[in-house]
């Protein structure tokens, strides 16, 4: 009798127990609606470098004279005047300048003893860039580019100058630096693709001194790249 009852007793359990299993709502939301894909669309590239994800073919192209990313060049590797892997060069660095490994964002790349300087080609369009390097520094965004003022890049381009000063947030987990300063250039270059630009961005510790400002725009200036 007790065997009889003990089972009698365990089966009623695991009823009680499957019937408010049965009884709790899934907290699973399958869905089973599609959406058509559109010509915005554009499909994910597994393993694909950042490059290969970000730059259109025709930047990397036309800045690198092939469709494959640039690989790093050593630090020293590239005298003033001498071309670039990415096809860019410069004629003018600053005297206490020193060229750094390039990445696949950062084409010509230099650290000096307070901050760094570097040229980059992207996409996106001019404003919503500016817009994010100024809130790096919480400084106020602008709805025209025609507040800023302008400054001879390359040999045919003249480039907005975009200032700020402050606290710097460099984001991808790296801490906030303060009593930092930027000063950048930026221009479209349609022949790299549809809303592709290209920058020089130098931060430094605030403020920045006169000579450190004319190496900037001298540098900027004397930038060349394969046409």
């Amino acid at each position: 009798m007790t065997t009889y009852t003990a089972l009698t007793s365990s089966i009623i359990s695991i009823g009680l127990l499957c019937l408010a299993a049965c009884n709790q709502k899934s907290s699973e939301v399958v869905i089973t609606e599609t959406r058509e894909v559109t010509n915005r669309d554009t499909l994910p590239q597994l393993f694909a470098s950042s490059e290969d994800q970000f730059l259109s073919p025709q930047a990397k192209q036309a800045f690198t004279g092939t469709s494959t990313a640039a690989q790093p060049v050593p630090s020293g590797s590239t005298a003033k005047g001498e071309p670039h892997l990415s096809g860019i060069h410069a004629d003018y660095t600053g005297s206490d300048w020193t060229e750094v490994a390039s990445t696949q964002f950062r084409v010509l790349n230099y650290t000096f003893p307070t901050g760094e300087i570097y040229v980059s080609i992207s996409g996106g369009g001019l404003m919503p860039n500016i817009n994010r390097w100024l809130r790096q520094f919480q400084a106020e965004a602008i709805t025209d580019l025609s507040a800023l003022s302008k400054a001879p890049l390359g040999s045919n381009l003249q480039a907005y100058i975009v200032e700020a000063s402050g606290s710097y947030s460099p984001g991808m987990g790296r801490p906030n630096k303060e009593n930092q300063a930027l000063l950048s250039a930026i221009a479209e270059y349609p022949a790299a693709g549809p809303n592709q630009f290209i920058s020089v961005k130098l931060i430094a510790d605030a403020p920045l001194n006169d000579t450190l400002k004319q190496d900037f725009f001298t540098f900027i200036e004397k930038l060349h790249w394969n046409e």
